[in-house]
């Protein structure tokens, strides 16, 4: 699938907002899928989409600092066979 196709009756993008808004939503969102199906550009654009709010005020109360890193460049796994 694309980075936001739907899933069932939701995009990802609308799955990811969605746990986001609940205040009592588990910690960790685990976003799973096969290689080329769209999590690590779903996940910048979130992280780009939250940012963008937060710097320009619209942030909504209920908004986290969104932190992106992507493992594959931390330096523990560089090198490593895949």
């Amino acid at each position: 699938r694309a980075s936001g196709e739907e899933v069932g009756a939701e995009s990802v993008h609308q799955s990811l907002m969605r746990w986001l808004e609940r205040a009592d939503a588990p910690p960790v969102f685990a976003l799973l899928g096969e290689y080329g199906m769209g999590k690590t550009i779903s996940c910048q654009r979130l992280t780009k989409l939250l940012n963008a709010a937060r710097q320009s005020g619209r942030a909504p109360a209920w908004m986290r600092r969104p932190v992106y890193f992507d493992l594959r460049e931390l330096s523990l796994f560089k090198g490593r066979p895949k």
